[in-house]
């Protein structure tokens, strides 16, 4: 007799659990949903007080990085000479923004902020007060790599959207272009910890020859702005304006 009632009282239960079961997991996603909000305002908290207790200067920081043909890697270097490939990083708390020198030198973001630091004055905007304050201007970014003579992927898609929104920041321009394929490749061995190799592409097995035609790979992007348009290609150039603004081209003459 008991064991029929709890067999009963079990029913009963499983039975008010299913009828209840999106009641159940809104609250359910709801109690999840204010438990990582309050642990993201408790990690603010604990950064501004950080970034508070933290001397201005320490707060930044500015480093340039070559390509290195060995490991298509990007390497720490002390050499400010611009060249194609270098590239520029500027991390601002924890905030990370890069530029090739060729098209914007962030060390010029950098210094504005060093000569301004003492500078009680808060009507100084500086570049660094615009591009910390920016809107990332990508809603999705992937990239295929292909080798280019069987027209096959080499590497499937993989999300970049990270590493492009990193370069969208006012007054800069990304080449998202077969000629800098090399360069990108090894950006994304270095900040999207791929492990791409290209020795087995290189149409004169010379792998010191980095001219773009000597490859037998192309990158295939795709790209969603905010405004909702789709951008697909091999060959597309993103130009943030001083305002940050987004302009794409997909047809141009110069690198």
């Amino acid at each position: 007799m008991y064991i029929m009632a709890a067999i009963i009282g079990c029913g009963v239960f499983a039975g008010i659990v299913y009828y209840k079961r999106m009641s159940i997991l809104k609250t359910f996603l709801t109690t999840y949903s204010d438990y990582k909000e309050s642990q993201k305002e408790q990690q603010e908290t604990i950064e501004k007080e950080m970034y508070e207790q933290t001397p201005k200067e320490k707060l930044i920081s500015c480093k340039y990085f070559e390509l290195n043909p060995d490991d298509f890697k990007y390497e720490r270097t002390t050499d400010r000479k611009v060249t194609a490939s270098k590239i520029c990083k500027l991390k601002f708390k924890n905030m990370v923004f890069y530029s090739f020198m060729k098209n914007y030198n962030l060390r010029d973001t950098y210094l504005e902020y060093i000569d301004n630091i003492d500078t009680e004055n808060s009507d100084v905007i500086t570049h660094l007060n615009k591009i910390t304050n920016r809107t990332a201007q990508l809603l999705s970014a992937t990239a295929t790599i292909k080798i280019k003579s069987h027209n096959v992927d080499y590497i499937p898609e993989f999300d970049i959207i990270d590493l492009l929104n990193n370069f969208s920041f006012n007054g800069n321009r990304l080449y998202l272009s077969d000629a800098n394929k090399v360069f990108m490749v090894a950006l994304f061995n270095m900040v999207c910890d791929m492990n791409i190799s290209l020795d087995n592409f290189f149409l004169d097995k010379n792998t010191k020859n980095l001219d773009p035609d000597n490859l037998d790979i192309i990158i295939e992007y795709q790209l969603i702005t905010n405004n909702a348009d789709i951008y697909t290609g091999t060959n597309i150039v993103l130009t943030f304006d001083e305002y940050n603004n987004l302009t794409v081209a997909t047809k141009f003459k110069d690198l």
